[in-house]
């Protein structure tokens, strides 16, 4: 997308990418540190569900080039994932026993990083393929079927 379309560049693309990484740094360290006080009463579903909406935003901002959008979304979305980091790990210290704790972290991380791997995969297959404006557009519908469903979830669990 940097290399497409010189309005979705900061001064040039080193700079660009170097803003994306600083503004995730930033909001990684800011949502650990203010959770302990602000939204420590927020459960980590609403949480996720703001993070659905949010990807849907975020994807638009690619969608019509405006990086602008996309850091101030970006930040948003890290600083709520620094929230959610601290409940995720202390629900599951909490629940899992205590000699299951490493295998569990594990797996979690493995799991986790591997969904990282495989979609990165999957985005560098079809950027061969593919338009990048069509890969944003099934982004953003997947993103929306995504937050359609976890909002599905959650009202059957309110139910």
């Amino acid at each position: 997308m940097i290399a497409e379309d010189k309005q979705f560049v900061i001064v040039n693309s080193a700079i660009t990418l170097a803003t994306i990484s600083i503004v995730t740094a930033i909001g990684n360290v800011l949502g650990n540190v203010l959770s302990m006080r602000f939204l420590h009463h927020a459960h980590t579903i609403n949480l996720l569900l703001a993070e659905l909406l949010l990807s849907i935003l975020l994807f638009a901002g690619f969608y019509y080039h405006n990086i602008f959008w996309v850091l101030m979304i970006l930040g948003i979305m890290i600083v709520l994932l620094g929230f959610i980091n601290p409940k995720f790990v202390a629900t599951m210290m909490n629940q899992v026993p205590e000699d299951k704790i490493a295998t569990v972290s594990n797996g979690t991380t493995s799991y986790f990083q591997a969904g990282n791997i495989l979609m990165k995969l999957l985005l560098s297959g079809l950027i061969l393929l593919v338009k990048s404006s069509t890969i944003i557009v099934l982004m953003i519908l997947l993103s929306v079927g995504l937050t359609i469903y976890g909002y599905s979830i959650k009202r059957k669990e309110e139910l």
